[in-house]
C-alpha cells in the first residue's frame, strides 16, 4: 500500500495524482489532512479528484465513488472521503472487455504497440502468413505500449511472458511468441 495526503479544506476538491490502476484501501486522519491509503497500479499516472466532506454534507454528485470515512484529528467530526477514481478498470469488469489483435509480423525480435492498459494475451496464431496475437483489452483504459517477441525454436526469449507457437512458410519456421504485457 502506498498513501497520499489530503489537505484540501473540507468541500473542496483536490486533484492528487496515483498511477492507473489504483485501488483505493483505507484512511485515516493526520493532523488537519487525511492520509489515503491506495494499492497502487502499475500504469501512467492518473489525476484523481477527491473531496473531505463533514457528516451533514449531501455526497457530492461529480464525485461518485465513496472512499471512507474516519473521525477527524480531533476526534470531534465524522469526514467522508469521495473521490472520481474509477475502478472499473480492471481485468475483472468484463462488461467492458473486448478482443482486439496485433500483427507481429513475420521476422524474429521484438516489436512495440500500444494498447490500452488493462489487457490480458489470449492467443498467438498465424493469419495470411503473418504473426497476430489477440488480446482481451478495456478499451476505456489509458494506451501502454507492449512489446511482441518472436523467437525460433531453440532461442533465448526476452520477454516474459508466453502467448503461443506458430508455424510459418508451411511449418518449415517455428515462431515461439513472447510478450511483455506492462503489467
Amino acid at each position: 500500500m502506498q498513501g497520499i495526503r489530503v489537505k484540501a479544506p473540507f468541500g473542496e476538491i483536490e486533484t492528487v495524482k496515483v498511477p492507473w490502476g489504483s485501488r483505493w484501501g483505507w484512511a485515516e486522519a493526520r493532523c488537519d489532512e487525511a492520509l489515503l491509503c491506495f494499492r497502487p497500479g502499475v500504469g501512467p499516472l492518473i489525476e484523481v479528484r477527491v473531496m473531505m466532506v463533514p457528516d451533514d454534507t449531501p455526497h457530492p454528485s461529480d464525485l461518485p465513488n465513496y472512499i471512507g470515512s474516519i473521525r477527524d484529528f480531533r476526534g470531534v467530526e465524522t469526514v467522508h472521503l469521495y473521490s472520481d477514481l474509477r475502478e472499473t478498470w480492471f481485468l475483472d469488469d468484463p462488461e467492458k472487455m473486448t478482443i482486439w489483435k496485433l500483427v507481429a509480423g513475420d521476422c524474429w525480435g521484438i516489436t512495440i504497440h500500444n494498447l490500452p492498459a488493462d489487457r490480458k494475451p489470449l492467443t498467438a496464431q498465424l493469419q495470411r502468413e503473418l504473426v497476430v496475437v489477440w488480446f482481451e483489452v478495456n478499451p476505456e483504459a489509458p494506451d501502454m505500449p507492449v512489446r511482441l517477441e518472436l523467437v525460433p525454436t531453440g532461442g533465448q526469449p526476452e520477454l516474459p511472458t508466453y502467448v503461443g507457437t506458430v508455424q510459418l512458410h508451411g511449418g518449415s519456421v517455428v515462431a515461439h511468441v513472447y510478450c511483455d504485457t506492462g503489467l
